[in-house]
């Protein structure tokens, strides 16, 4: 592959760095809001690799690539003077860099690809590592997935000759798209998938929109295996993951609604992750607290549920997007975020049958004088969101 799929040095001082080719299963709203503020999104739910789809992809850019190449080569000449130049070098090796950086975690669709280069020390010496980090990737092509200020800039420091990204409609920052050649419209929503999508078709326009996908390994399915059997649930037969949330985040379960959930009967694995160390669990209920470092048993989770006919339940956060991607059959309650910008594509989404006007507001603090009661609802009462348009299917 040219794409730049190798790794590269960390720079002296990074902070984080993600090393190679790699995707993630979040939503932009939720990068966005991990750029801003680092509790909210802990750092192993960055690094979810799909290397198939990566393949397909660049194959595909190329393919296309080599055909613009061999296209420009076989044009006819225009008649020369005698005694005819010098023939023209052959022309150099084109490579496409797909880029998605934001402050504290390089993460864009699993519909997409994106080179990893790791977090730049902070300020003016960052940016100057940066520039040259990137620029020595030899791109000529540089794809602004993310499409925010931090993507975009990243396109433009690459030195890349085309820069192409979405416009300005489907920017979590409208005025980045001036750092760009090309920008090109989105048939849909600003789905972080859909958006990805639009922007790899710029240069491999077959390319499909697909659902993310994780998979794991037969030893991290075995190690899921003991982990959910040692907090009392049959991993062999159906069970219910609930993700549980922190209260001060809009996003999580209610009371009532997990509850609930618990009142439906059947084995019930409750999931915390790390920023939930502090987060009371029900008792006599198992569960499973996930300590950093462990995204891997997650997927692994995923793949258990998939295969027992078990399901995942739980708010717009990353713990059930990477359940969702693993190919677990998932129920998300959307409250404060937009489901056509950020639900996994191939959840059950429930709204709030009576939502307040306030909805949705993707704040990240409820204002509402009774707390978040968009998300005050058992399954029962949830108005099912229609699923994605746009989908064609989940990737192999």
């Amino acid at each position: 592959m040219r794409y730049g799929g190798r790794p590269l040095p960390a720079p002296r001082g990074a902070r984080y760095t993600v090393p190679y080719v790699t995707d993630s299963p979040l939503s932009a709203g939720e990068l966005r809001a991990a750029a801003e503020t680092h509790k909210e999104l802990p750092t192993e739910y960055r690094d979810a690799v799909l290397d198939s789809f990566v393949d397909r992809v660049g194959r595909e850019i190329d393919a296309r690539v080599d055909a613009r190449l061999a296209q420009a080569a076989s044009r006819p000449a225009a008649p020369q003077p005698t005694p005819p130049p010098p023939a023209p070098r052959p022309p150099k090796p084109v490579s496409a860099m797909v880029l998605a950086l934001g402050s504290i975690a390089l993460g864009i669709p699993l519909s997409a690809i994106a080179v990893g280069v790791g977090t730049n020390p902070a300020g003016f010496a960052g940016l100057l590592s940066t520039r040259r980090r990137l620029r020595a990737l030899g791109c000529a092509i540089a794809l602004d997935l993310q499409g925010n200020g931090k993507s975009a800039l990243c396109a433009w420091l690459s030195g890349a000759r085309e820069r192409i990204g979405a416009a300005a409609a489907w920017r979590q920052e409208p005025w980045s798209r001036v750092l760009l050649t090309r920008v090109v419209a989105v048939p849909g929503p600003r789905h972080p998938a859909l958006v990805a999508t639009a922007v790899v078709r710029a240069l491999a326009p077959g390319a499909p929109a697909w659902a993310p996908r994780l998979r794991a390994t037969g030893d991290e399915l075995a190690a899921a295996a003991a982990a959910v059997r040692s907090a009392g649930v049959d991993p062999q037969r159906p069970f219910t993951a609930v993700v549980v949330g922190h209260g001060g985040d809009p996003r999580s379960l209610r009371p009532e609604a997990l509850q609930a959930e618990l009142a439906r009967g059947g084995p019930v694995l409750l999931v915390a992750g790390p920023g939930e160390r502090d987060v009371a669990l029900p008792e006599r209920v198992p569960a499973w607290r996930q300590q950093p470092g462990e995204l891997r048993l997650l997927v692994a989770l995923g793949a258990l549920l998939a295969q027992s006919g078990g399901e995942a339940v739980g708010g717009d956060q990353g713990p059930l997007h990477v359940l969702a991607a693993a190919g677990a059959r998932t129920t998300a309650w959307f409250g404060p975020q937009d489901p056509d910008c950020t639900a996994p594509p191939t959840a059950r989404v429930l709204r709030h049958p009576a939502p307040p006007p306030c909805l949705p507001c993707r704040e990240r603090v409820c204002r509402h004088p009774q707390g978040p009661v968009c998300m005050a609802f058992p399954r029962a009462l949830g108005r099912e969101h229609p699923p994605p348009s746009w989908l064609q299917g989940n990737a192999p």
